[in-house]
Formats: structure tokens, C-alpha cells, sequence
């Protein structure tokens, strides 16, 4: 039986990648530069550090362009209320009801996720967070997963990922953690490692409650 449900933020709680990718391109812009890689697809799920890899290719180019870009995204922040997916909370609420632990561990920033988590009042769901960039390796590593199963103090094999990019999905495998994919609307990505992959929160949250009656 599942005692605890980790989300991923960025692709499952909020759809953002979208928003951190016309941020990203605007800049770029901006300053008459060409990012190396434009499509959504070669974004999601990667780390800060990755997804500027993907963007530059020179690295001290890279370090130029992403200290000018920390100020730019802060004079442009996320609305990440704008972008929080449907039926969400409901299921947040369905877990709580079910009296299990809940734990977010984004790849994102710290700085990300407290904003989404304000922004959202979303904050009162979560026992533990964990970003990427607070242990030794990112996803898709399994560190995340196995740091936020020992603060929730429960078993890898107690631990219900939801997740949405394959790194992500990889991680909570390697952690040997069951995972439910969230479908993404406007893109294409490989779940097919999941357990089960879902549509939406509303079909995920018939599909816990018939599981939670089968497992009492």
C-alpha cells in the first residue's frame, strides 16, 4: 500500500514549461542571440544547469548569457496560478483524506517552486520539498526520490510518484518508486516506463480511489 504520493512540480502540479520556454526565447531575442534548441520536447524534465546546456553549447557564452538572464527573469516572473492544472487540488485533497504523506521534488529551483507553491496556496499540502539543485545529482537520478522518501520517513516501496518527462519518470524508477505519468496536452514525450499514465487529475483521482478500495 502506498503510505505517501511524491509529485514533480513543473509538467504535473503547473504547466509551465511552455511559460519557462517563451521566457527563455524572448530573452534570447531580446538580446539578438539564437538558442541552440527551441522545441519544447528538449526542455522538459532536464535540470537549470541542463536545459542552459541545451541552450548554449559554449560554456563561457553560457555562464555571460545566464547571469543576464537571472535578472531578466526576475523582472518577469512566472504566474504560475495562471498555469495550474486542472482538478490538482482535488486530488491533493483526496490524499489528505487518505491520511497519506505528500512530498514535491522538482528538478526547478528553490526560488521556483516557493513562488509557485505562494502563488498557488498550495503550500499547506505539502509535508515535505525538495529541489534538484539541493541534492548531488538532479533527476534523472534517483537522489531526489530517496531524499524525499527518508524526510516523509517512509519506504521507496511505499512511495507513489507522479510524474510527467521521461528523466523524471527514469528517476522514480531507479528509486524503485511506482509512477503515474500526466499526459501532456501540447507535446510528446516517452512515459511508457509508468505504471499507468493518465489523462488528466480527474481520471487519476477515480483511479486512487478505486485502487485505495482495493487495497482496504
Amino acid at each position: 500500500m502506498y503510505r505517501a504520493v511524491i509529485f514533480d512540480m513543473d509538467g504535473v502540479i503547473v504547466d509551465s514549461e511552455a511559460a519557462y520556454l517563451k521566457r527563455r526565447l524572448d530573452f534570447f531575442n531580446r538580446l539578438g542571440e539564437i538558442p541552440e534548441h527551441t522545441q519544447l520536447q528538449d526542455f522538459v524534465g532536464l535540470s537549470n544547469e541542463a536545459v542552459w546546456q541545451q541552450l548554449v553549447s559554449d560554456a563561457k557564452k553560457r555562464e555571460r548569457l545566464k547571469r543576464k538572464y537571472d535578472q531578466y527573469q526576475n523582472e518577469n516572473p512566472i504566474q504560475y496560478q495562471k498555469y495550474l492544472m486542472p482538478h490538482v487540488i482535488d486530488f491533493l485533497e483526496e490524499i489528505h483524506a487518505q491520511k497519506k504523506k505528500v512530498a514535491l521534488a522538482s528538478a526547478s529551483n528553490p526560488e521556483h517552486i516557493t513562488l509557485m507553491l505562494s502563488q498557488c496556496q498550495l503550500s499547506k499540502y505539502f509535508d515535505v520539498v525538495i529541489s534538484g539543485e539541493n541534492v548531488k545529482r538532479n533527476k534523472p537520478f534517483p537522489d531526489i526520490y530517496l531524499k524525499a522518501s527518508e524526510q516523509l520517513a517512509v519506504l521507496p516501496a511505499e512511495c507513489l510518484v507522479i510524474e510527467d518527462s521521461f528523466n523524471g519518470i527514469l528517476a522514480a524508477k531507479r528509486a524503485k518508486m511506482d509512477v503515474w505519468a500526466l499526459k501532456p496536452k501540447n507535446y510528446t514525450i516517452d512515459q511508457k516506463s509508468a505504471n499507468c499514465i493518465f489523462q488528466n487529475f480527474f481520471e487519476m483521482k477515480a483511479h486512487l480511489i478505486d485502487w485505495q478500495k482495493v487495497s482496504d
